[in-house]
C-alpha cells in the first residue's frame, strides 16, 4: 500500500512538472510578448555543437546544490528524425512551420528535454521529442537563447521569463576569471545574484 501511494504521488508530481513546462494553443499574451521581445536574430548554425550550463540564476533563494554539468547538444536533425516530428505534430494553425530553419536540442542526461527548435531568432518554438512523457501534438514550449559573445549565451524559457536564467558556455570548465568578466560586463547578469554553480571537472 505504501509503495502504491508513493508511486501515485511521484507520478502526480511528475505530471504537474511536465504540465508546467509546456504550453498549449492558443498562445498566451505572455508568450506573444516574449516572442516579440526576443526577436533579434540568432542563427541555429551558431548554436551547433555542445554547450554547457555553468551558472544558474534562479527564482528560488535556496536551490539544491548541483554536482553535474548539464551538457546540451545542438545538431541538425536527420531526415528520418524530421519525419517523426512532421508525422506527430501535424496540426494546422500552430505558431511554427516545418519550412523554418530547425535544429535538434538534446540535454544529454534526460530524454525529457530533447526536442526540435524552430527559427533563427532568440525566441525559438520547442517541440518535445514524440514518445516522451506528456507530449501531445498540441503541446510546445518557447526557449530563449540570447547572444553574449562567441563563447557564451544566456538561456531562459518564456514560461519562467525574468526569474530563471542559465549562463551557458562552449567550454565545459571555463576559467573563473573569464566567467566573472562575462558577468560583470553584462548589466542584467551583474544585477542578479548567482545561486548555483556547477563544480564539475
Amino acid at each position: 500500500m505504501r509503495f502504491q501511494y508513493a508511486l501515485i504521488s511521484s507520478l502526480t508530481i511528475l505530471s504537474v512538472f511536465c504540465a508546467q513546462n509546456q504550453i498549449y494553443r492558443p498562445i498566451s499574451d505572455r508568450h506573444r510578448i516574449c516572442l516579440a521581445t526576443f526577436g533579434k536574430r540568432l542563427d541555429n548554425e551558431f548554436l551547433k555543437g555542445y554547450w554547457y550550463k555553468i551558472y544558474h540564476f534562479p527564482e528560488s533563494p535556496n536551490p539544491p546544490p548541483s554536482n553535474k554539468t548539464i551538457e546540451i547538444e545542438f545538431r541538425r536533425p536527420t531526415e528520418e528524425e524530421l519525419s517523426v516530428y512532421k508525422n506527430y505534430f501535424n496540426l494546422t494553425g500552430m505558431p511554427y512551420s516545418f519550412d523554418e530553419d530547425m535544429v535538434l536540442y538534446r540535454e544529454t542526461y534526460s530524454r525529457l528535454f530533447t526536442g526540435l527548435l524552430f527559427g533563427n531568432r532568440e525566441a525559438k518554438i520547442f517541440l518535445q521529442q514524440p514518445g516522451t512523457f506528456y507530449t501531445s501534438p498540441e503541446v510546445y514550449d518557447i526557449k530563449v537563447f540570447r547572444y553574449i559573445n562567441e563563447n557564451y549565451i544566456l538561456f531562459e524559457r518564456c514560461f519562467t521569463w525574468g526569474v530563471n536564467k542559465w549562463l551557458m558556455s562552449k567550454s565545459r570548465v571555463p576559467s573563473e576569471e573569464e566567467v566573472q568578466q562575462v558577468i560583470n560586463n553584462h548589466s542584467e547578469l551583474k544585477a542578479l545574484k548567482r545561486k548555483k554553480k556547477c563544480e564539475c571537472k
